[in-house]
Parts: structure tokens; sequence; C-alpha cells
């Protein structure tokens, strides 16, 4: 199994393109995100854009992430 880890996300865009870029060259089995995925505000976005990857995502919300983040994946 091929496991492509992440962390402090933080929502940041650039961060999201190269997440999605990594997954499709190295086609890992599930992204995995260890929390700060999003910067307090505006999770939105940045959940649907994980949603939106070609691989499985795991996640766990981090001490920037409120709670409702968790409500927000698939």
């Amino acid at each position: 199994m091929r496991i492509y880890a992440v962390a402090d996300i933080h929502g940041r865009p650039d961060r999201m393109r190269l997440i999605k870029k990594n997954t499709i060259k190295l086609k890992p089995d599930v992204l995995i995100i260890a929390g700060d995925i999003t910067h307090f505000t505006h999770p939105v976005s940045t959940i649907a854009r994980l949603n939106d990857m070609p691989v499985s995502v795991l996640a766990i919300r981090g001490n920037t992430d409120l709670k409702r983040v968790e409500r927000l994946f698939w």
C-alpha cells in the first residue's frame, strides 16, 4: 500500500495544487492529512478541493480546524 501523508495545509492554494499534482504523479492508495487542514475560517472551499482529489482522503482536524470541518468531508 502506498500512502501519501501531509499536515499543516492551512487551506493554502499552492499546497493544495502540489498535493493534487503529487497524488496524480505518485498514485498513492490513500492521502492522509494529519491536521491543520484549514486556518480557522472558510473551510468549505478547501474541503471541496480535498473531496475532489483522485484518491481516498483520511484526515483528522488540527488545532486550526473548527469542529464543523469534520462534517464537510464526504
